[in-house]
Formats: structure tokens, sequence, C-alpha cells
């Protein structure tokens, strides 16, 4: 059943998205989200995030609070160090340790 409901919904937004309208609509939707934005802070470092969903929102919100162990452990690396992120998640982290 909730195969059914998919397909149909994105049956009718693919309709829908050929239209002049649709397409301007599927245009200011997706405009509004990607400017959405939130900043998150730690230890005087200001980081902006764009905010599209409420799973970035929650990352943001918990930023200093989610792994303070991640954010100690990259406090310690000295100034001229290079830090690779090898996609374990987003890289919300590795935006802070620049």
């Amino acid at each position: 059943m909730k195969h059914l409901f998919k397909s149909l919904v994105a049956g009718l937004l693919s309709s829908i998205g050929e239209t002049r309208v649709g397409s301007y609509m599927y245009e200011y939707i997706l405009n509004s989200a990607m400017h959405s934005t939130q900043n998150a802070c730690h230890k005087q470092v200001f980081l902006k995030f764009c905010t599209p969903n409420q799973l970035n929102r929650f990352r943001i919100k918990s930023f200093s609070t989610k792994e303070p162990e991640t954010l100690e452990w990259i406090d310690g690396f000295p100034r001229s160090s290079v830090m690779w992120d090898i996609g374990a998640n987003v890289g919300l982290y590795s935006c802070y340790s620049y």
C-alpha cells in the first residue's frame, strides 16, 4: 500500500512538474529550502549551514553537545595539521576543523 501511494504521488508530482506553474512551484520550494540557514558557534568559531530540513536543523542545534569529544579532539590538533574526512557522515565537524 505504501509503495502504491508513493508511486501515485510521484506520478502526480511528475505531471505537475511538466507544467509552467508546476515548474515554478518546484523552483520556489527548492530555493526556499536551500536559503534556510542556521548558525552554529563553538569556542568563538562561527559556522553557517544550509538547513533545508528538520534533520539538518537538529544537527546544528546539537552541534556542541552531540559529540563534545570530537570537538575536543579537533581542538587538540596543531595549527598546521591536515584533517582528512573519510566520508563517514555529512562532514559537519570537518567544517569546524577548518
